[in-house]
């Protein structure tokens, strides 16, 4: 019986060799959950959420940790933020589901006082995917008959779509206090998520001002100059098109769809979109014709060739091969 504490001794130091085992990870030296609030100094947590998580199939990865790194960094002094991605706590306002992930904001240095109690200023924000836009944005709608816990638009990425609710923006509080601490918060946030999100382009011609969505600074010099259509055997298109000309300039801007009209050229179109995907040209122009007029064209044999569209909206009026031809003066 006197050995017994030899034994323990023994014992011990054998689970003490094995728990430092290098090829074994390394013990938590804290507790952590998917709810920890992190500081403005501190490095931003992956928010994937533990294996024990109820995650569906189709889910897609939560936003990388660049983002919440850019979050991070945007946000006033002392405020500091919490990223909660477990399915079941993350909560949703009325009418909607749970997001991908949800981050609360705090400030715990500054009070404001209502009804003799302190509060801290606070924001919570859900993030949705931003392919459910139209979606959540009639949702929005249709709950603001209601007068509690409703959806309210914050903000968009180019990824998601943010939410919050009046009850969750400094706990509902609206006085001139509260709101003035909330304020710089709101502020460095929507600056953050819009310069996440491309602006786009715009341009005006006599279409007036068009969003546009060029992918290259320049058309290719192959491609440059003004074209007319016709089949690949050399006979014209129908007569909506056989009179159109398509301007390729060197400066997207400068393209155009021109009409042939008592010898003059009249514009009627304006591209929005240009790509170059390998050695094919892709272009859209919208204008003074019902849906989209686009090319996709590429040199061969000497000249260029390739496709011409006149459709959209479940809709199409032509669709075909074409070659095209300089337009002469």
């Amino acid at each position: 019986m006197k050995n017994w504490r030899l034994v323990l001794l023994v014992t011990l130091l054998a689970a003490c060799v094995v728990d430092a085992d290098p090829t074994k990870p390394a013990l938590p030296t804290a507790t952590t959950t998917t709810e920890g609030t992190i500081a403005p100094s501190a490095p931003v947590p992956s928010i994937t959420p533990p294996a024990s998580a109820p995650v569906l199939p189709t889910e897609p990865a939560p936003q990388s940790d660049s983002f919440l790194s850019g979050i991070q960094n945007s946000l006033p002094n002392d405020w500091t933020l919490t990223v909660i991605t477990e399915t079941g706590k993350m909560g949703h306002p009325h009418g909607l589901e749970e997001p991908v992930f949800r981050i609360d904001f705090t400030d715990q240095t500054r009070t404001f006082i209502t009804s003799a109690t302190e509060l801290h200023p606070y924001l919570r924000l859900y993030f949705y995917r931003i392919n459910d836009k139209e979606k959540i944005l009639g949702i929005i709608q249709q709950e603001s008959i209601y007068s509690w816990d409703i959806p309210t638009y914050f903000a968009e990425t180019k990824e998601y779509i943010i939410v919050t609710s009046p009850l969750y923006i400094n706990h509902g509080i609206y006085t001139e206090e509260a709101i003035a601490l909330f304020t710089p918060l709101e502020q460095a946030l929507k600056d953050y998520f819009a310069a996440c999100t491309p602006t786009p382009m715009q341009h005006t011609s006599s279409m007036g001002v068009v969003e546009s969505d060029w992918h290259i600074q320049q058309i290719p010099v192959a491609f440059q100059g003004e074209w007319r259509l016709q089949n690949p055997d050399g006979s014209p298109l129908p007569d909506d098109y056989k009179n159109l000309v398509f301007r390729l300039a060197q400066l997207p801007t400068d393209c155009r769809i021109l009409r042939v009209e008592n010898g003059t050229l009249k514009e009627a179109g304006t591209m929005w979109f240009a790509s170059l995907e390998g050695a094919t040209l892709k272009v859209d122009f919208v204008g003074q014709f019902h849906l989209t007029m686009g090319l996709e064209i590429q040199q061969k044999n000497g000249q260029i060739q390739g496709t011409f569209n006149h459709a959209g909206s479940g809709a199409a009026f032509y669709s075909g091969a074409v070659t095209l031809i300089p337009y002469n003066r």
